[in-house]
């Protein structure tokens, strides 16, 4: 009896215990060939099994277009979640809220270095082109996709000249 006792104990903590999220999986072959099998049927929109150069040239514009979208996407979240008062623009008030404060409000050089304008904001278009100069700055095959050679060879000259 005590030991029934015990196993439905058992039993009753490990249904109360979520299981274990599985580690993913390593990459295999049958990945790898169903991941490419996937990328060619997407690349050939005519569906004649083969692919063009005029189909490639396509499916890396709309890649490219795709990935540019989703970088002004998230740079765009980010300006709303500091543009507290919602005017389209962070005023000093509202970077200092959030910035980490140094020896003097002035001490951050980002609020400095996305004003270009100088008007003392900075609006969306500000940081959004900064953030895609420094992008590009990096990219050097500009293929959209920063590599770990690239943000390696990025580290290795440090912080790009302020302009």
């Amino acid at each position: 009896m005590l030991f029934g006792a015990a196993m439905i104990f058992a039993l009753a903590q490990a249904a109360a215990t979520p299981a274990p999220k599985p580690a993913p999986q390593a990459p295999t072959k049958a990945m790898a060939e169903a991941q490419a099998k996937a990328m060619f049927q997407r690349i050939d929109t005519n569906k004649d099994g083969k692919v063009t150069k005029a189909e490639a040239d396509a499916a890396w514009a709309a890649s490219r277009a795709a990935q540019d979208a989703r970088r002004k996407q998230a740079l765009a979240a980010d300006f709303a979640k500091l543009d507290t008062n919602k005017d389209g623009s962070i005023s000093r008030t509202e970077f200092d809220a959030i910035a980490p404060q140094r020896t003097a409000p002035t001490a951050s050089p980002w609020f400095a270095n996305n004003d270009i304008d100088r008007n003392g904001t900075v609006d969306a278009n500000e940081a959004i082109a900064r953030a895609q100069r420094g992008f590009e700055a990096i990219d050097k095959d500009n293929n959209g996709v920063l590599s770990a050679q690239e943000i390696n060879a990025a580290r290795r000259r440090g912080p790009a000249p302020k302009r």
